[in-house]
């Protein structure tokens, strides 16, 4: 048996290299989290990887789904170059397969 974890944390500062490749100017980031999953090392893999890369990190914690709005408008106002959402099911598009179809995710 095989599979992929949407949780490869080990994944998260080639992420944000492949992102410096396509954009090679960006030098401010925002970075979405989700509270939800604090315990995995996202956050501080981003951080770490970004000063490596010389990018400024401006982290906005999106408890829930409703957050999003007020962290981009955050991130508006800071002239960030660009947005990297750390994985979680939160912040991830959610499509409805069937009439049946319940969130299980942390976010409420």
């Amino acid at each position: 048996m095989t599979g992929l974890s949407y949780y490869a944390t080990e994944l998260t500062g080639k992420r944000l290299e492949i992102l410096r490749e396509m954009v090679p100017s960006i030098s401010a980031v925002g970075v979405l989290a989700n509270p939800a999953v604090a315990y995995l090392p996202f956050e501080e893999d981003t951080k770490r990887a970004a000063a490596t890369l010389g990018i400024r990190v401006s982290l906005h914690q999106v408890p829930t789904a409703a957050d999003r709005d007020d962290a981009f408008k955050a991130m508006t106002a800071e002239h960030l170059d660009a947005v990297f959402v750390l994985p979680t099911c939160c912040l991830a598009p959610r499509q409805r397969t069937s009439p049946n179809w319940r969130s299980t995710t942390a976010c409420r």
